[in-house]
């Protein structure tokens, strides 16, 4: 069975037709669309700061290439690709909220 979250825009628009268009269902667990394509994925779901992130982090993880066995920059590829799909609802729910959106159930 799968869980939603879901969340409001800070200032609705008026009608009623209005508000249940502007209303974001956002589903807990696991994406695995975040694991295959996590660039596009983050760039669809609008997490600029997450895509920044995810950036610096797959730059620092290629520089070790440099210094450290392959097996190394693999495995942390492979870590870092897992905890992204793993994550995914979580950082959706908190874009949104940072974004004042309020969670209505």
């Amino acid at each position: 069975m799968r869980a939603y979250s879901v969340f409001e825009p800070p200032v609705l628009p008026g009608t009623l037709e209005e508000d249940a268009e502007s209303v974001v269902f956002i589903k807990h667990g696991w994406s695995l669309f975040a694991l295959v394509l996590p660039v596009i994925w983050m760039l669809v779901r609008k997490l600029w700061w997450v895509l920044l992130a995810y950036i610096i982090l797959a730059l620092a993880i290629q520089l070790t290439s440099f210094v450290a066995p392959m097996l190394l920059t693999v495995a942390l590829s492979v870590a870092l690709a897992l905890i992204l799909m793993v994550e995914a609802g979580q950082l959706r729910l908190e874009s949104m909220a940072a974004k004042g959106y309020r969670e209505v159930a």
